[in-house]
């Protein structure tokens, strides 16, 4: 079934709209979004299905709360950015590079998205993204128990 593709493919395009408007303004948030759904790679992919179509939305909903909580440091942006960063994970886990490039950031950048995951707010979206991951990282390292439940 892949009518989901096109529709999390239009979600992804307005979350690039409003992570790239937040960051640089309403012009640039329009021509990425745009150039977003352009792509031959997301037009192409939009006809599949796949991890990376499951893992576009919720890994752009990171990037914007990440934004918000570089410029409000309330605790609920962390809470909403580890289950975007879990939800992410549970699709590829590729997905453990939006952590990476978000410490990571650009020195000298006039904000450093590291500095939204200071004063415990990192420890709690890793907390919330392997919560998600737990039961898939233990069904995957227990080939007996996978055995036992699937014979009975």
């Amino acid at each position: 079934m892949r009518a989901p593709s096109p529709i999390l493919y239009t979600v992804t395009s307005i979350l690039v709209f409003l992570a790239a408007r937040a960051l640089y303004g309403d012009r640039i948030g329009f021509w990425s979004a745009v150039v977003f759904a352009t792509l031959p790679a997301a037009t192409f992919s939009s006809l599949l299905i796949s991890t990376d179509v499951a893992a576009c939305p919720v890994l752009d909903l990171g990037l914007l709360r990440l934004d918000q909580a570089d410029r409000d440091p309330e605790m609920r942006f962390a809470l909403l950015i580890g289950v975007s960063l879990g939800l992410g994970l549970l699709a590829k886990y590729a997905a453990v590079y939006f952590l990476l490039c978000a410490w990571r950031s650009t020195p000298g950048a006039t904000r450093a998205p590291r500095d939204a995951l200071r004063g415990g707010r990192g420890v709690v979206v890793l907390a919330i993204a392997l919560a998600f991951l737990a039961p898939n990282l233990l069904w995957n390292a227990t080939p007996r128990l996978r055995h036992l439940i699937a014979h009975g």
